[in-house]
């Protein structure tokens, strides 16, 4: 193989393990839980070996992975994500799509849309607060959530202050 089809597999299976990542929370908290785990069991059955790594945080992958990613054989993952993604982004499932949120900056143009965080390729996670924005909207300098807090911490400091001066 050519080492940039080896290169696009990998990332293939990165962006994966991304989405399986953040879907993990939805599993686990969802009150169809049994059917999801389920899924999750059916997509073990079909791979012969484990997916249990796929669902950790840091990014962790089998020599028995990078084997299937470059012969693209990851079709029960890619299946298993589909359908998860497909449940929670359903409305179906109140506990799971209740999860999204809205983009929080001012002039977003898909302000009605909800968004999760497991759509890799459409939001992104301010390192700051935490909170996810769009990534056509999202800019490092100017965080609305971190200029709320900021705002709210001049405001105590400045309260403070005053108190004590008075006291």
């Amino acid at each position: 193989r050519k080492l940039s089809q080896v290169h696009r597999s990998f990332r293939m299976l990165l962006a994966l393990h991304q989405r399986l990542r953040h879907l993990k929370i939805f599993v686990h908290s969802c009150k169809k839980r049994d059917m999801l785990h389920q899924w999750v069991r059916d997509a073990h059955a079909l791979k012969s070996y484990s997916l249990s790594h796929l669902l950790e945080k840091a990014p962790t992958f089998s020599l028995f992975d990078l084997a299937h990613a470059v012969n693209n054989d990851n079709a029960s993952v890619v299946e298993l994500t589909q359908k998860l993604v497909n449940h929670v982004t359903s409305r179906e499932c109140t506990s799971c799509s209740a999860k999204g949120f809205y983009c929080d900056y001012p002039n977003c143009k898909a302000k009605d849309t909800i968004s999760f965080p497991f759509q890799v390729e459409r939001v992104l996670q301010c390192r700051a607060c935490k909170q996810y924005f769009h990534r056509e909207c999202y800019s490092l300098s100017s965080c609305p959530k971190c200029a709320r807090i900021k705002a709210m911490n001049n405001r105590t400091a400045a309260a403070a202050a005053a108190a004590a001066a008075a006291a």
